[in-house]
């Protein structure tokens, strides 16, 4: 007998986000990498900096330049095809990678058990929302969750003041980052 209102799945729950967290990761790493190097070629041939807005140096970069105001849903790199095999995450990457996709969602899944963000029943749908958009607004966590806006935020508060999200205005509009799985797909790209 459990003491949640539902149970946890975890094993299956966790493998799906881990799956789509390593895609995403995956299509990050096409975005960014030839725009990584820029920075130091540039600087290396004429002996200054020339700064690119727009374009993605980091994990952090490109999940925020894929949040668009004018849509309320997020530009989901999952759901989008690979592009022609450009760079692949190798065999062992993708394993130390899972391995440290599932320890921080076990600790957020851990974090939001404890309580005092959201109630028992919707730790699971919380934890989703959170797993599939590294990136998310009170809109979209309102519409993942199917809470009102004002939970929604509410909910994102509480998550801002423990310190597993920071928040950071976009265009007009407050994006909250879950800092850990940022930290994680840049340490792969």
């Amino acid at each position: 007998m459990s003491y949640l209102a539902y149970p946890p799945r975890l094993p299956v729950e966790f493998s799906e986000s881990v799956a789509q967290l390593i895609t995403i990761t995956q299509k990050i790493k096409n975005e960014v990498a030839p725009h990584k190097n820029e920075f130091n070629e540039t600087l290396a041939r004429w002996g200054r900096a020339s700064i690119r807005p727009g374009r993605p140096i980091d994990a952090r970069s490109c999940l925020l330049r894929h949040q668009v105001r004018q849509s309320r849903h997020w530009i989901a790199f999952a759901g989008e095809e690979i592009w022609s095999g450009v760079l692949e995450i190798s065999s062992e990457e993708k394993l130390a990678l899972s391995d440290d996709l599932l320890r921080n969602l076990e600790a957020l899944f851990l974090a939001l058990q404890d309580g005092g963000i959201c109630p028992l029943t919707k730790v699971t749908t919380l934890k989703r929302s959170l797993a599939k958009r590294p990136v998310i607004s009170i809109r979209q966590l309102a519409e993942d969750a199917n809470v009102s806006l004002s939970t929604a935020k509410r909910w994102l508060g509480a998550l801002q003041a423990r310190g597993i999200l920071s928040s950071l205005l976009k265009d007009g509009q407050r994006q909250f980052i879950n800092e850990g799985l940022v930290s994680i797909m840049d340490k792969y790209v």
